[in-house]
């Protein structure tokens, strides 16, 4: 009976510790942030409730570090538990202060340009004033603080359960590869150039009336290309497209839709059914792409960062991307990291398909040209992030170019098959229909061709060559 209030007494008294008031809490802060992320983390492969427990379990031990210390009459410590809780708020909550602040630099400041980690360091030397103001005033300033936290978690997790539509059955989608069979007697590997968010030329001629836009597509068919200007896409998402790409088209799959960005990345980039089916066929894979294709890994993750383990999952949308550095094989700093990605590809990409001696090989690149930030110094320098039709034109000219040359090279080598494709048109005018892009073919039967109805389809047409 004793030992039955003891316990009580005990395990009241540490609720009471970990649940005052008047010390900040850890705890609702970190709930806050996973309220704002429940979906994708509870939806995604990587949960794991006994993991989750146990994360929890740590939280409440640095909870109750923290209410000792605060609670000290040691200055020190007292400045040590304060530093502790502006961490959590920092690292929590500082992707989406830094995300907001350099979307509002883009649209409003185009020529000043703001590291992220710079705006880090001011956010985190703002929230470390105002959590010693907090301490030395008291009061009710910190109550106020946690019951902010904790409402706002209530909130969003009541939004979150009434409006639902995530699940994770629907990773189970089927794929449909179509049925095709290279006739050709002389096996050649394919090369996959995606150019991102690159316009039909037909959509780009109906709105600025000039039919030299053709001078790009017209050029490939007087040297073998089977070109289509007006190609359909079924999404005009990029990791939607290509994930569907290398799944066989799953675009016409209902759930397709619902699927989010962490499930795409594990279940239909990861362990995609393309991939699968090159590895068993022993073909190697050469990945200078923006996405894991199978198990080959990109050299450059700039705008999807779904993550691969359980760690990643919970710290996905934190700082710590930007603490740790992008996961880049491109080392050098920059402060247009597109432009760098494009730049590395156009000057590395040819030396590496001369040097790789793999006779089963497939190639996959993903240049975010002419995909915004439209920047290539020293010759374009479009800043600015306003959707500008015209400016758009101008790099897609550009990018032509640069095409231009690429494909020359590779041609020469007389050893690839080459389709040549945008995965969705451009979405920054409404008078331009973004479903519509271009796709050419180099090396490839006309009547296999035929059997392609959208860039979706094209996984096919590379299973079926490889």
């Amino acid at each position: 009976m004793e030992k039955e209030r003891w316990l009580k007494k005990s395990v009241a008294k540490l609720f009471a510790e970990l649940f005052d008031k008047n010390i900040p809490s850890v705890i609702f802060i970190t709930f806050a942030y996973f309220a704002f992320n429940w979906g994708d983390i509870y939806s995604s492969p990587y949960f794991n409730n006994i993991k989750f427990t146990a994360f929890v379990i740590l939280l409440l031990i640095i909870q109750w570090l923290v209410s000792k210390l605060y609670r000290s009459n040691y200055l020190l410590l007292k400045i040590i538990s304060i530093f502790i809780v502006s961490s959590f708020i920092i690292f929590w909550f500082g992707y989406y202060v830094e995300d907001f602040v350099v979307r509002w630099q883009n649209e409003k400041f185009h020529s000043v340009i703001i590291r992220g980690r710079v705006i880090l360091l001011i956010v985190s030397l703002i929230v470390f004033s105002l959590e010693f103001l907090v301490a030395l005033k008291r009061g009710k300033n910190i109550f106020i603080q946690n019951t902010f936290f904790a409402i706002l978690f209530c909130v969003i997790i009541f939004i979150f359960f009434t409006n639902s539509s995530h699940s994770k059955e629907i990773t189970s989608i089927s794929n449909r590869c179509i049925p095709i069979k290279s006739a050709c007697s002389e096996y050649k590997p394919t090369i996959l150039i995606i150019t991102d968010e690159y316009n039909s030329p037909d959509g780009l001629v109906k709105i600025f009336k000039d039919s030299s836009l053709y001078y790009f597509s017209n050029n490939l068919k007087k040297k073998g290309w089977i070109v289509k200007n007006h190609f359909f896409s079924h999404e005009i998402s990029t990791i939607s497209s290509l994930s569907s790409l290398f799944n066989f088209n799953l675009s016409n799959e209902k759930n397709f839709s619902k699927m989010s960005i962490n499930v795409i990345g594990t279940e239909k980039l990861i362990k995609c059914t393309l991939a699968d089916s090159l590895s068993k066929k022993n073909t190697s894979i050469i990945n200078y792409g923006i996405f894991d294709f199978g198990k080959s890994k990109p050299i450059n993750r700039l705008f999807y960062i779904y993550p691969k383990t359980f760690t990643e999952l919970l710290v996905n949308k934190t700082i710590y991307p930007a603490i740790q550095g992008r996961p880049l094989s491109l080392e050098a700093l920059s402060f247009n990291p597109v432009e760098h990605h494009n730049k590395y590809i156009l000057n590395t990409l040819i030396d590496t398909l001369r040097a790789n001696l793999q006779k089963k090989q497939f190639v996959y690149v993903h240049l975010l040209m002419p995909h915004g930030p439209m920047v290539f110094s020293p010759i374009i320098k479009f800043k600015d992030q306003d959707n500008n039709p015209k400016h758009y034109l101008a790099y897609w000219k550009f990018t032509n170019i640069k095409l231009s040359s690429l494909l020359n090279v590779i041609a020469s080598l007389h050893k690839y098959r080459i389709i040549l494709t945008g995965d969705h048109g451009y979405r920054g005018c409404p008078s331009i229909d973004p479903h519509y892009t271009f796709t050419a073919f180099y090396g490839f039967d006309k009547n296999d061709i035929k059997k392609l109805h959208s860039v979706q389809d094209l996984g096919s047409l590379i299973n079926g060559y490889n």
